[in-house]
């Protein structure tokens, strides 16, 4: 706010700012000639002008911020959508825990809304599990906020797609406890993975009081047999997989997805 705005942004503003310092002076007056019932009545027009100037400013600033700031209308808010691509081939290098697996991943975030949209959160994870398991209970534990990866994407504006990449990095006993079953309890002998990547996207629309859009999402990879491009094979742990064999699809059996 701008002091010369603040003084005199309107007339009524000039001749309230007037009366105040005219009742401040007469007061002084009286103070000075020792007529304490013309310093009280000063005081009295003094609290009644200073009662105006503070409706003037309400008026003119907290209407005002008011009016810019109403909430972004359904027809108005950001709809992010995300999409879970290769990042590069998958490799396995020693680490402190021993051997583990990298993946990269890029998240494509499309704005298919009317206005741009910031401080976006990113609640994802790369797991491991049998094709039996409740995957969906998994992204959701991940989307809650109790099981997953911080990341935070910039500011993504409509009709312009961003893209943000990340590695993840497991070790492969990590990979073979997600594979045991009763049939094989044993870890170590635990040859093949299956992996999927879950959980959603949250951000805020804007308005008063602030609310957050949310959408859900659910991929699990695929690799192409090299000899056959059509099928896709469960991939052998400790074994690299070129970038032009990977693929993340949708979740075959639908429900990890929602979007409010």
């Amino acid at each position: 706010m701008k002091l010369r705005a603040f003084l005199f942004d309107s007339a009524y503003q000039v001749v309230t700012w007037v009366f105040i310092a005219l009742s401040i002076s007469a007061g002084f007056f009286f103070l000075g000639k020792q007529n304490y019932r013309g310093v009280v009545w000063s005081v009295v027009a003094l609290l009644i002008c200073t009662v105006i100037m503070l409706g003037l400013l309400y008026e003119r600033y907290v209407t005002e911020w008011k009016a810019v700031n109403v909430p972004l209308s359904l027809s108005d808010r950001p709809w992010l959508n995300i999409e879970v691509i290769p990042g590069g081939p998958i490799t396995y290098r020693p680490q402190q825990r021993g051997i583990s697996i990298f993946v990269p991943v890029i998240y494509r975030v499309t704005n298919t809304g009317r206005s741009p949209s910031s401080e976006i959160q990113l609640k994802a994870a790369l797991f491991f599990a049998r094709p039996s398991d409740n995957h969906r209970e998994r992204q959701r534990r991940i989307a809650s906020g109790r099981e997953w990866q911080p990341f935070r994407p910039g500011v993504v504006f409509p009709g312009t797609p961003e893209e943000f990449k990340i590695t993840y990095v497991r070790p492969i006993s990590e990979m073979q406890k997600a594979g045991t079953h009763p049939a094989q309890p044993d870890p170590e002998q635990v040859k093949h993975f299956d992996a999927y990547i879950g959980g959603c996207i949250s951000y805020p629309c804007g308005g008063d009081p602030i609310y957050y859009g949310e959408t859900g999402f659910l991929y699990e990879m695929e690799v192409h047999d090299d000899t056959n491009p059509t099928t896709t094979i469960v991939p052998e742990i400790g074994k690299a997989i070129p970038l032009e064999r990977l693929t993340f699809r949708r979740y075959f059996f639908g429900g990890g997805e929602w979007a409010k």
